[in-house]
């Protein structure tokens, strides 16, 4: 992913001319220096009105003619136009589709998650070549909290009863090919049999939801395809939770809490974002001060410098209690596990 800075109407109008101000001049200088040291690609906007501008939507609420196109005052600022490489983007309005297109074709605008990562057309790429693929919460560049709502889950489903889940995606740094943030440590696990049934079925409702086509889950059972008796030592619950409002429980939080709060011996926790709220934070420090083992292991190199100083923001009441804390110092830690008392444990995505 290339770095891209966005040079937002930086026209005379704007500095020195009718909608001018001293404190407008006075910052050109900066945003001069800041083109000049910028290793990435520079764009510049460009607010562009017609000579019918008074008749405008706009001119009828702000009557001071601006940026009228090809006049003087529409022009970018010379000291800033002789750094630009590239064509403006002139916009009519104060957002820009033509600057989300743009900021699209040089692939930062893709779906949620894997917004700096993969091509826009990814898909289509995918699709060309006899896969069936669809984006999950289709990314449109306006302001949205819904975008959280994101499909994190990885999921592998082999004729309905071997199925792999866990931490690990599917790049390079993930198999340590290649070093971002020194060693990657990660975890995964094997299912076989019917347990694998879940797995297909939170598949197929993602899939159904943003897909045109949609799948029958009685297709794709484990018995399909599975003619034999799985003999089983354990009891394995795949289970799945969220976005809102496709889930209506807490469904990973309630099996946390529930799993810290019935402890009795030890509880070893392994988490690359360590941001518990209140009630977590009780939890975990309730269950050290009554002699449970709570170790916690967080990562050395961290992937987000802003999420690891609120997870280490955290690390204080909880040591207070008796919490043990480490920090996996070879790199990043990327597992989401909680094993306690050799009785059950929670491998997270």
């Amino acid at each position: 992913m290339q770095d891209i800075l966005v040079v937002v109407d930086m026209q005379n109008d704007f500095i020195d001319g009718t909608l001018g101000t001293k404190e407008a001049v006075a910052i050109v200088p900066k945003v001069e220096e800041k083109i000049r040291n910028f290793k990435g690609t520079v764009l510049f906007t460009r607010d562009t009105h017609e000579t019918w501008y008074l008749d405008t939507q706009e001119g009828k609420k702000l009557p001071v003619p601006h940026c009228i196109r090809n006049t003087e005052g529409w022009q970018i600022r010379s000291e800033l136009d002789k750094l630009r490489k590239t064509e403006p983007i002139d916009k009519d309005t104060f957002g820009s589709t033509d600057l989300a297109d743009e900021l699209v074709a040089m692939n930062i605008d893709d779906d949620i998650g894997s917004i700096k990562v993969l091509p826009y057309n990814y898909d289509d790429r995918l699709k060309k070549k006899g896969i069936k693929c669809i984006k999950f919460n289709k990314y449109r560049p306006f302001a949205n909290v819904a975008y959280n709502n994101r499909d994190h889950r990885k999921i592998v489903v082999i004729d309905g009863y071997i199925g792999y889940t866990g931490g690990i995606n599917i790049a390079d740094e993930y198999c340590n090919y290649i070093e971002r943030f020194g060693h990657w440590k990660d975890t995964g696990i094997r299912l076989y049999g019917e347990a694998v049934e879940t797995l297909t079925f939170m598949f197929i409702k993602s899939y159904n939801i943003f897909g045109n086509e949609k799948l029958k889950y009685a297709n794709y059972g484990s018995n399909k395809y599975l003619n034999e008796k799985i003999e089983s030592c354990g009891y394995f619950q795949p289970f799945g939770d969220g976005p809102a409002p496709i889930d209506e429980y807490y469904i990973g939080e309630n099996a946390y809490m529930n799993m810290i709060n019935q402890a009795t011996k030890y509880l070893y926790i392994t988490t690359p974002y360590l941001i518990v709220d209140h009630e977590l934070s009780n939890a975990l420090c309730n269950a050290a001060l009554r002699g449970v083992d709570v170790r916690i292991i967080t990562p050395g190199i961290p992937d987000k410098k802003i999420v690891n100083i609120i997870t280490k923001n955290s690390y204080g009441p909880l040591i207070k209690a008796g919490v043990k804390i480490y920090e996996y110092t070879p790199g990043f830690i990327h597992a989401k596990s909680m094993i306690a008392d050799d009785k059950c444990a929670i491998i997270a995505v």
